[in-house]
């Protein structure tokens, strides 16, 4: 996954690809799990700063990160 994304975004930093990885793990996840997690308070723990900030502000300069964290309002 990391060679498909870093092929799609190529101006990304090596960092922001991981960081886009990993985001997208947990919008997966929550999306699988979004009926069942519906009125409940849901922590992200974790130990990368980006996905912590975008999370918590749900702002992103990054387009891609910008539609994931769009998911997450629906």
């Amino acid at each position: 996954m990391h060679r498909a994304l870093s092929g799609l975004f190529p101006d990304l930093p090596e960092t922001a690809v991981i960081s886009v990885m990993e985001l997208l793990a947990y919008v997966v996840l929550t999306v699988g799990e979004g009926g069942a997690w519906r009125g409940l308070l849901i922590l992200y723990v974790g130990d990368n700063t980006n996905v912590i900030d975008w999370l918590q502000h749900r702002q992103s300069p990054i387009r891609v990160v910008q539609w994931r964290l769009a998911l997450l309002s629906l």
